[in-house]
């Protein structure tokens, strides 16, 4: 049996509505004790998903996508369209107008937390499952950078490039490299390099390799 935790801020503004309307507590309660969970749970796939293929994909794929590219559009496109069936859910079970905004709204919280996830976890694994043509172009490195992630140790290792040629298919900005990239450049100090890309399958441009 789950608990109904009066203290989430979520749950409470389910009882709040369900009061307002006067709605009968012993036929809604299991309804507002699944709210929240059935809201969020396309965050909660999005997580699962995203670690199944860092188990069984892993790198096999390429997925770094470039500077100035983006998923953030057709990650905001899942996103809602999965939150679609945990909302008719919700909506079917509550009749009431001010509980069908307040489904409205749990589970376009579901959906904006599941975005980023989608955008930066999933859609780069889709976008690097058909490659276009192969491309190169020159750069010039600017400075390396590392970063930590976010109560982790984990090191991301990034280069600041510009493109040598006012013409080049990439732009200018932050790129994601390996740490046998960046430890190579550090000690080599190369003035330019080179980046292999293609466009993938949503239309992303993907870094392949470096030279």
């Amino acid at each position: 049996m789950i608990e109904f935790d009066v203290e989430c801020p979520l749950n409470r503004l389910v009882i709040l509505a369900a009061y307002h309307h006067r709605m009968d507590r012993a036929a809604n309660k299991p309804y507002m004790q699944w709210a929240v969970p059935l809201a969020l749970s396309p965050f909660m796939l999005a997580i699962v998903v995203t670690m199944l293929l860092v188990v069984f994909v892993g790198d096999d794929i390429p997925r770094n996508i470039a500077y100035g590219s983006s998923l953030a559009t057709w990650g905001l496109v899942v996103a809602l369209i999965s939150a679609t069936a945990p909302l008719a859910i919700l909506r079917h079970n509550w009749s009431q107008p001010m509980m069908r905004r307040v489904a409205l709204g749990l589970c376009g919280i579901g959906a904006f937390m599941s975005w980023p996830v989608w955008t930066m976890g999933i859609l780069p694994t889709v976008n690097g499952m058909h490659m276009g043509i192969i491309q190169t172009s020159e750069m010039r490195l600017d400075r390396l950078e590392i970063s930590h992630a976010s109560k982790s140790r984990q090191i991301y290792h990034w280069a600041y490039l510009q493109p040598v040629s006012p013409r080049a298919a990439l732009e200018g900005g932050r790129y994601f490299v390996s740490a046998n990239e960046y430890q190579r450049w550090t000690n080599a100090r190369p003035r330019t390099v080179e980046i292999s890309h293609a466009t993938g399958l949503l239309g992303a441009k993907v870094v392949t390799a470096y030279r």
